[in-house]
């Protein structure tokens, strides 16, 4: 009898602290995106977008807490966060009808395009404390490729809370998928909307109802 209370005792304290510790290796995906209502023409560049987070959220993409709230543990991206998000924002363009080309930095000959799309990951973070929530903040700035000002800019905010039931990484997946979902269908809607088309064409061509 003795024994079978430790072993219950054991199995409290995992539940009370054990989950949180140590890192916990995520996949970063989204669900389906949603139609353009519109399909644009256009040739774009994405440069790899830049982190811009607070300097103690730049090494994870979240962090775990016990019961107590204490944290003690990390939620890591799998591959590197600025190259996750490059990508997916680069799938939003190409559903908005465009001509997208993946570039490290702005190109020497980017008068070929008509915009360098830039980016900044301003916040991606993930957090939780009886439920698992998701912040994400991503600055959008397009830029003419002949002279290489400012055409458009965007700040896109998206986030999302769940019930957290085991705090396994399952959940996190989750929380993350639907929140990097929401920001990616918002990306979908500026880049298909008149007002983008008119800026990176710089109103120099009508624009398609």
């Amino acid at each position: 009898m003795k024994l079978f209370k430790l072993s219950i005792l054991a199995v409290l304290l995992m539940l009370a602290s054990g989950c949180a510790i140590g890192a916990t290796v995520v996949k970063v995906e989204h669900e389906p995106l949603k139609e353009a209502s519109v399909k644009r023409e256009g040739k774009v560049a994405v440069t790899t977008f830049a982190d811009k987070r607070e300097e103690g959220h730049q090494k994870h993409i979240g962090n775990k807490r016990n019961a107590y709230g204490m944290v003690l543990g990390w939620v890591d991206s799998k591959g590197e966060i600025e190259e996750i998000l490059t990508d997916y924002f680069v799938k939003t363009l190409k559903e908005a009808g465009y001509e997208v080309s993946r570039v490290s930095a702005i190109p020497e000959d980017a008068s070929q395009f008509d915009a360098i799309v830039e980016g900044e990951i301003v916040e991606f973070w993930l957090d939780l404390y009886m439920a698992v929530w998701q912040d994400m903040t991503i600055k959008i700035r397009v830029l003419d490729g002949a002279t290489l000002n400012t055409l458009w800019e965007k700040v896109l905010e998206a986030e999302e809370t769940n019930t957290l039931w085991w705090g396994v990484k399952s959940e996190y997946e989750t929380v993350i998928r639907e929140a990097l979902t929401k920001a990616l269908n918002m990306a979908v809607d500026e880049f298909s909307s008149e007002e983008f088309y008119k800026n990176i064409k710089r109103e120099a061509e009508s624009v398609e109802p």
